[in-house]
């Protein structure tokens, strides 16, 4: 597992309170947080900064998740990240993300299990938050 590199990473979410409680549950000493409270800041900051993973609400104030992701997936810089998405109804998106990767997004329904979210970022840094593209 790796312990001496930093893992950044972004959580996103429209409540401030909601991003600094996940920071509380997952703080560890090799974990750096960045936030956003949009899509478009989140943008900026995955084009500030070098991210190894994104937490994300499912309802942002100023653009959908399906929106938010595509644009994710594009871009060079950002295509690889992978993501925890948290929603009350996880069925909602999944004939959406059904096509991509298995191990390059993971969903989690609200209220938040603090040992489960943990451990599924524990996963994502054991693999180095890297995970094989599908070829079609």
């Amino acid at each position: 597992m790796k312990t001496s590199k930093e893992s950044k990473i972004l959580i996103v979410h429209n409540r401030p309170q909601f991003i600094l409680a996940l920071e509380a549950t997952l703080n560890k000493p090799n974990r750096i947080f960045l936030n956003a409270t949009s899509g478009l800041e989140t943008m900026a900051m995955t084009k500030i900064d070098d991210v190894d993973l994104i937490i994300m609400d499912c309802n942002i104030d100023d653009m959908d998740i399906i929106s938010l992701t595509g644009l994710l997936r594009i871009q060079e810089k950002t295509k690889n990240i992978p993501f925890i998405i948290i929603n009350e109804t996880p069925t909602l998106f999944e004939s959406y993300f059904h096509s991509w990767p298995t191990d390059s997004v993971e969903f989690l329904v609200y209220p938040i299990n603090s040992d489960r979210i943990e451990k599924v970022v524990q996963q994502f840094e054991k693999n180095d938050f890297k995970w094989a593209v599908k070829v079609k």
